[in-house]
C-alpha cells in the first residue's frame, strides 16, 4: 500500500486514528475511542514498528490528491476512509465513510459538502458515522437515501445540507451497541 500513497504526506502529529481506531494484533490490543499507549506529543511512539493494523491502514487524505491539506483528519474533524468491502449491490466502488471525530465538527464545511454530493452523484456509497462511547460499535448511515439522491440530482444544496444535518442527529441518537470481545 504505501506505493499508493500521495507524494510528500505523511502523518506527521495528526494522531486522530490512533484515539477512534479499534486495534486488535498479538501486540496492542485498545478499544475505539481510546488512545493508543503509543501515542506522544509528535506522532505515533512507534510508527516505524507498529502492528499490522496500524502499518497496513491508512486514511483518505494519505491516499487522494483530491483531498488537500485541509482534509487531514486533526484539521478538519473528519477521517475519511476509502472501503471496498461495504459496496451494497448496485453502486460504485469505493465506499467514502466520513467519521466525524468530534461533537463540533462542521457538518456544513463546503469541501465536506462537495465532496458527499459528489460521492452520491457517482453513485459510490457514502457513510456519515459517529464513534460512541470507548468499547461500543461505530454508529453508521449511509447516505445514499432518496431524499438525499434527489437533492444531489435536482443541485439543491439545502435540501443535501438538511439531509446530512438529519443523518447526523439520527446518529446521535443511536443506542450503542458494546462491541462483542
Amino acid at each position: 500500500m504505501p506505493d499508493m500513497l500521495v507524494r510528500g504526506r505523511d502523518c506527521g502529529d495528526c494522531t486522530e486514528c490512533c484515539h477512534t481506531a479499534s486495534i486488535e494484533s498479538p501486540t496492542l490490543t485498545k478499544p475505539n475511542g481510546v488512545s493508543c499507549p503509543h501515542v506522544c506529543a509528535t506522532g505515533c511512539g512507534i510508527y516505524a514498528a507498529r502492528p499490522d493494523p496500524c502499518s497496513d491502514w491508512y486514511c483518505a487524505w494519505r491516499l487522494s490528491d483530491t483531498l488537500d491539506d485541509r482534509w487531514r483528519p486533526d484539521r478538519c474533524g473528519i477521517l475519511v476512509e476509502m472501503l471496498f468491502d461495504v459496496i451494497p449491490h448496485g453502486f460504485a466502488i469505493p465506499a467514502i465513510r466520513f467519521t466525524l471525530l468530534h461533537p463540533t465538527t462542521d457538518l456544513f464545511w463546503p469541501p465536506f459538502v462537495a465532496l458527499v454530493t459528489k460521492a452520491i452523484a457517482l453513485r459510490q456509497p457514502a457513510y456519515l458515522c459517529l464513534h460512541g462511547p470507548p468499547g461500543h460499535l461505530l454508529a453508521q448511515s449511509l447516505l445514499n437515501v432518496p431524499a438525499l439522491i434527489a437533492a444531489v440530482d435536482a443541485g439543491d444544496e439545502e435540501s443535501v445540507r438538511t439531509g446530512l444535518q438529519r443523518a447526523r442527529a439520527s446518529l446521535e441518537a443511536h443506542h450503542w451497541q458494546r462491541k462483542s470481545a
